[in-house]
């Protein structure tokens, strides 16, 4: 299985974070996402690469979004930046 590194690693430890800001403990995402035990730790640590729909579900679970998403990602002059952020949605 593929390891995350780089970005990658960077938006999966943040998947982490908002999952606990939204006060879900990783067994009860695997339940809302239907996934076995475990999956959710692997993404998170970067063990486990998740597929752009794992990552949008989890958002979705989470009440997340992406703010500037892929900004400048690949190869830009001028050393562009390279973060991805993420940030819960505002409550209704």
């Amino acid at each position: 299985m593929p390891h995350a590194h780089g970005y990658l690693h960077a938006l999966l430890k943040n998947i982490g974070a908002l999952r606990q800001k939204a006060g879900l403990t990783q067994a009860q995402l695997e339940e809302r996402l239907i996934l076995g035990p475990g999956w959710i730790s692997r993404f998170e640590s970067g063990e486990t690469v998740p597929s752009i729909d794992m990552v949008l579900a989890i958002l979705h679970e989470t009440n997340a979004t992406f703010i500037r998403p892929v900004a400048r990602f690949a190869g830009t002059r001028g050393g562009g930046s390279r973060t991805l952020h993420l940030c819960r949605r505002g409550r209704k």
